[in-house]
């Protein structure tokens, strides 16, 4: 091997590490540059052979500068980076390992010229194995493409060609060096040596056919046990299907019947948080921890206070120091245990006053039994207390003015013929002075119709 030789090997082999795996531009552009300056010098080479110049002879043989060439022109391919440039890259390897090939059964037959010009001008056999193996890994880079994808696809094709590719490369040796041996251990005589290939190279061709006829068999039954196999799940998918499908079915009229009731309840909701919102009383919701949930409207208008200045406090907000400690603590007692508590109760506004109102506070449980809100409603009664004390005010003046009322009771003495009433003193008073001093009565006077016939008979 020459150093031109070592050095184009060297350069594709460089070239085609650049150009592999996750290749940025410039590693690709190297691989090119690489590739093209190998592909440039066998080019010249094979010019300078052939025009017969004196140095040839120290440059690579026209055999190996053509591998050199083929494998330079598959560099400068590879490097253009996408994928559709790699088949033809392949293709070039593929001939340079045909050509390898040729020299290296050139080698093993002395047969001249299938590796070079003579034998001291021909590929030598470290040089048809280096370009040999570059062919290969050339091949190999993509096996996602190409020759090699085709080979390594799990199809029929492919599994025949991996099995007589083999065969097709090694087989003719195999036949020509048994025959070949059995020349030189003198089994075939005389012109014998040919009919021996023959009959060997059909055995070998009937061995081979036979057992890719086995092996095509065990392919055939996998491939019908698979088959069946997928016939069989292709059937269980089906009846999970049908099950699936009728599950969900099932599960489809569940879900309307729930989102009908769903909708029911909502429906419900939705009407009472209403009448919650607009009822004339307070209502508000405590959590079991003390802290105000939720308030209506009815609350705010009653304490001053807006729903977000109450949420999230304790009622002591409202608290107007009116009730000891223990009224409040008999209140908490008797909602915790589950009881409803009602009574009167005197809270203090947000503005400071003060108002009377009827609270009843109701516990809510849950589902287990187990106490998570309260709600309270109130019930403002400051006007109607006001009202009562107002009434009872106006009873007791209507009882004091009638114990000052005086009347008139008992036995009254009246003289028969002048009408005087006898008083106290035992003095005859005439009648309207006795009852203006004993009633609060007025008098007017006038004449009745009886006296004025009696008195004016003839005006009448």
């Amino acid at each position: 091997m020459v150093a031109g030789t070592a050095f184009g090997v060297l350069a594709l082999s460089a070239a085609l590490l650049l150009s592999t795996g996750r290749a940025g531009a410039a590693r690709r552009a190297a691989a090119r540059a690489l590739g093209g300056a190998v592909a440039a010098g066998a080019a010249a080479s094979l010019y300078v052979s052939a025009s017969g110049a004196a140095w040839a002879a120290d440059l690579p043989s026209p055999h190996t500068a053509t591998c050199l060439l083929l494998l330079g022109a598959a560099g400068v391919v590879q490097g253009a980076g996408p994928t559709r440039a790699w088949p033809p890259a392949q293709g070039l390897a593929l001939a340079t390992l045909a050509l390898t090939w040729l020299a290296l059964t050139g080698h093993l037959y002395r047969a001249t010229p299938l590796y070079g010009v003579s034998e001291s001008v021909g590929m030598s056999l470290p040089t048809a194995l280096a370009t040999g193996l570059l062919a290969v890994a050339t091949l190999g880079a993509r096996p996602d493409t190409g020759v090699v994808r085709v080979l390594l696809q799990d199809s029929a094709g492919s599994w025949l060609a991996r099995r007589l590719l083999p065969l097709a490369v090694f087989l003719p040796w195999a036949v020509d060096l048994t025959a070949r041996l059995g020349a030189a251990v003198g089994v075939y005589a005389g012109g014998s040596v040919g009919p021996a290939r023959l009959v060997l190279g059909s055995i070998a061709l009937a061995g081979v056919t036979l057992t890719l006829a086995k092996s095509a068999n065990r392919v055939d039954a996998r491939r019908h046990a698979a088959e069946q196999a997928l016939l069989e799940h292709q059937h269980s998918l089906e009846a999970t299907v049908a099950e699936r499908t009728r599950a969900l079915t099932e599960s489809e009229g569940r879900l309307v019947r729930d989102l009908a009731a769903r909708k029911v309840i909502e429906a419900q909701l939705r009407v009472r948080a209403a009448a919650l919102e607009a009822a004339h009383n307070g209502i508000a919701i405590v959590a079991r921890d003390g802290n105000f949930e939720w308030v209506n409207p009815a609350f705010s208008r009653l304490t001053g206070y807006a729903s977000d200045e109450v949420v999230g406090t304790k009622p002591n907000l409202l608290k107007s120091g009116q009730h000891d400690a223990a009224f409040y603590h008999e209140l908490w007692r008797t909602v915790t245990s589950g009881k409803v508590w009602q009574g009167h109760m005197i809270n203090r506004r947000k503005d400071g006053t003060l108002y009377d109102e009827e609270q009843t506070i109701t516990p809510v449980p849950d589902a287990n039994g187990t106490i998570t809100h309260f709600v309270a409603i109130k019930l403002d009664v400051s006007e109607r207390l006001a009202a009562e004390r107002e009434r009872e005010r106006l009873l007791g003046e209507l009882q004091e003015a009638l114990a000052n009322v005086r009347t008139l009771s008992g036995f009254i003495p009246i003289c028969a013929a002048c009408k005087k009433i006898r008083n106290d003193t035992g003095y005859w008073d005439a009648i309207e002075a006795y009852i203006s001093r004993h009633t609060d009565a007025k008098f007017s006077h006038g004449i009745c119709p009886e006296c004025i016939v009696r008195l004016y008979p003839d005006e009448c």
